[in-house]
């Protein structure tokens, strides 16, 4: 019998005594990363990035430059990573579309060296993983990637994301139903000063923040359905935050507007078009967020600019309702890839009441997870 299966049977063991798996077993970023990501370089066009995040459901790009060594051997440097948005930004609103135009194919076949970003939050494989946890949420970050080696020679290992923690959460609680545990309620005073912490970290998140109203936001920024993109830009910017609720008369819900929307919906800088796919156009990056990189005197952007956010939402917002549980919120996040959810009042769905994101989630559950580890529940 292999060191993995006396793992997995000690695993079995403790779910099936009641007691801390979680933490027990991941500890560092290294036990959580995923490893078998493939990466892209600065030579591959902006399709591959495209098709890369829809092939692997993720958001950010780990961008490497390859080296021969003397030995025939390749080497992979961590150079930066491109986002969605990054990518986005670089597309018209008709991309993807029977409308697509014949700038966003030239666009296609950009190097992927156009939208990188240089300057990005790295963590290694033997940080403690709640510290890399920490690192996301300051950030606003959904991934990070994992790496080896100084500064200037990153050898990429692996990615860490917000999803692999809420998959994890997710599937710890389908173990702990199987076996009908439910949380008992307890005070964070209590677990501060070492008492009643005698449950596992996903029923103690539970028991502390059992629903979405215990973890939501209930001072968000919302704007009516009349409100310029323009105005809209401007709020996301002013408060650093990535998404707006949209309402309609009578404070009803009619939306919720994401940074990623208003992306799908803007024309391309000015500078990218009619560009040649093959000139390297490097003044267009610089290390600030993309959808505030507005040219004031570019014509065809600012008639965008002033339709109002009502022509951005698309289908349906994604809500639940106050007394949802927080594995039902993970949930909505995991399966429709959503970085916020809308929390409405149980008893009238189109009255808004808070915003839980991505970023709610993985701050509660860094702090449980030290009210754990500080009391050495392990």
């Amino acid at each position: 019998m292999n060191e993995n299966t006396n793992r997995l049977i000690e695993i079995i063991d403790r779910i099936i005594d009641g007691r801390e798996v979680f933490f027990h077993y991941v500890r560092t970023v290294a036990d959580l990363m995923s490893s078998d990501l493939a990466f892209l370089t600065l030579d591959h066009k902006i399709a591959d990035g495209l098709y890369f995040l829809k092939e692997n459901g993720v958001k950010d790009i780990p961008i490497v430059e390859r080296e021969e060594q003397r030995d025939g051997r390749t080497s992979e440097f961590l150079v930066g990573t491109v986002s969605e948005r990054d990518l986005l930004r670089m597309m018209s609103g008709t991309f993807g579309t029977l409308a697509q135009t014949e700038a966003d194919e030239k666009t296609l076949r950009f190097p992927l060296g156009t939208a990188i970003r240089r300057n990005v939050p790295t963590v290694g494989p033997t940080m403690p993983l709640l510290d890399a946890v920490q690192v996301m949420v300051e950030q606003r970050s959904t991934c990070l990637p994992v790496v080896e080696g100084s500064e200037k020679d990153r050898r990429p290992l692996g990615i860490l994301t917000s999803a692999d923690i809420i998959r994890c959460f997710i599937r710890l609680n389908v173990l702990r139903r199987a076996r009908q545990d439910q949380p008992t309620r307890v005070r964070l005073i209590d677990l501060m000063r070492g008492q009643e912490a005698n449950q596992p970290s996903e029923l103690l998140l539970e028991s502390l923040m059992p629903t979405a109203a215990d973890v939501m936001k209930d001072t968000f920024e919302a704007v009516d359905a009349n409100v310029t993109i323009g105005n809209a830009i401007n709020i996301l910017k002013d408060k650093r935050i990535s998404h707006l609720a949209v309402l309609k008369e009578h404070g009803k819900l009619l939306g919720i507007l994401s940074d990623l929307d208003i992306l799908r919906f803007l024309p391309p800088p000015s500078a990218l078009r009619g560009i040649s796919s093959q000139v390297a156009f490097v003044k267009y990056r610089d290390e600030t967020d993309p959808l505030h990189q507005l040219d004031p005197d570019d014509k065809e952007l600012s008639k965008a600019l002033r339709e109002k956010v009502s022509s951005v939402l698309t289908g349906d917002p994604l809500t639940v309702h106050q007394t949802a549980s927080l594995v039902e919120v993970a949930k909505t996040f995991w399966s429709n890839q959503v970085e916020a959810v809308a929390v409405v009042d149980s008893t009238d769905s189109s009255r808004l009441i808070g915003m839980a994101t991505q970023n709610d989630f993985l701050g509660a559950f860094t702090a449980i997870g030290r009210v754990v580890c500080r009391n050495q529940l392990l």
